[in-house]
């Protein structure tokens, strides 16, 4: 079978896509989606429920998040990417 994403023959896929893809997609969304919106904070717990990326289809993680430092409450889609830190 063929990846929808990258093309490439694999033997199985992972939400849809090849690990490969899937693992690139994963660290991409947690790029755009690790900081609290009201503070900024990186501090923060969720709730681990499993979800999966569909391909063509918006992915958004509805799992839980609370901010430790402000105490904001919301889903992780919520969390924004923050600000870049420039060393």
């Amino acid at each position: 079978m063929k990846c929808p994403r990258c093309q490439k023959d694999v033997t199985e896929l992972v939400g849809g896509v090849c690990e490969g893809c899937h693992d690139e997609v994963m660290y991409e969304y947690e790029q755009l989606h690790r900081c609290c919106p009201m503070c900024g904070s990186d501090n923060y717990s969720t709730t681990m429920m499993g979800f999966v990326y569909v391909p063509g289809t918006p992915l958004i993680n509805k799992n839980h998040a609370k901010c430790m430092k402000c105490g904001w409450k919301g889903i992780v889609h919520d969390l924004t990417r923050g600000k870049e830190i420039s060393i």
